[in-house]
């Protein structure tokens, strides 16, 4: 049998925004830390140098080091050490410097050096914003978090519909997070929606999955941040057929840790 019109643009969709969420994750794996290097000066001090690249540019991060002898086999954390390590922000090149001695008797082997960056966020969330997409055309958005743990209500700013949507999220809502989102559109009035209300059935109920990110536009010698969502949905039968949609979501919001 001939595939049809529909199911080919679904087919398309879908492979479309399955491609957009496998490169939303994996771009936003590159490396915090790079140009790690290091000598030892003549008073028995390493020198260790690198070059901290925030993925955004208000995040701070931890950072820390580990040294290895062996190869790699083991791995310790220097006590004495010092410089730009612990809480850093912004790009540009570091140095720590270790006083090797006071912590070991000796150092030979297959040295290596390993610093590391995690990204420091206050634990709890709260945020307020507007939206374009998914639930109506213009939402605003509330967001609760704690850790990785975040949830997300948005409905529609104008109450054209009635949208509403919640969203279960893991990850740093600040960055990138995983989330499980369900939602029902009311479509109102029967002079402009006849065959649902012929059909007796004007609520589109849904759920999906979805990864949302912290992005930067470039706009006049500024870059400003909003956040992104891709996903695919899925819901009432009389819709769409159980066909999955693919949806995308831009918000601005505003974000308060403590």
């Amino acid at each position: 049998m001939p595939e049809t019109i529909n199911n080919m643009r679904s087919r398309l969709t879908k492979r479309y925004i399955l491609y957009f969420l496998i490169h939303f994750s994996f771009s936003y794996g590159q490396n915090v830390v790079q140009n790690v290097d290091w000598y030892i000066n003549e008073e028995n001090e390493m020198i260790i140098a690198y070059t901290l690249n925030p993925k955004m540019t208000d995040d701070v991060y931890k950072i820390s080091v580990s040294i290895t002898s062996d190869g790699g086999k083991t791995w310790f954390s220097p006590k004495s050490i010092e410089g730009d390590l612990g809480k850093q922000k912004g790009y540009g090149n570091k140095q720590i410097t270790w006083d090797i001695f006071s912590d070991v008797d000796e150092l030979e082997g297959d040295v290596n050096i390993k610093v590391e960056a995690v990204v420091y966020l206050p634990p709890t969330l709260i945020g307020l914003g507007i939206s374009t997409g998914l639930p109506g055309i213009f939402n605003y958005n509330m967001i609760l978090g704690y850790n990785k743990i975040n949830i997300e209500y948005s409905s529609d700013l104008f109450l054209t519909n009635e949208c509403r949507q919640l969203s279960i999220g893991y990850g740093y809502r600040d960055r990138i997070s995983y989330n499980i989102i369900i939602g029902a559109i009311k479509f109102i009035g029967e002079e402009t929606y006849p065959t649902l209300y012929a059909l007796n059935n004007n609520v589109y109920e849904y759920w999906g999955l979805s990864i949302k990110k912290d992005i930067q536009i470039p706009y006049n010698k500024r870059k400003i941040p909003i956040s992104m969502e891709m996903g695919l949905i899925n819901g009432d039968e009389e819709f769409y057929e159980w066909i999955w949609q693919g949806y995308i979501q831009i918000s601005k919001v505003i974000k308060i840790r403590f």
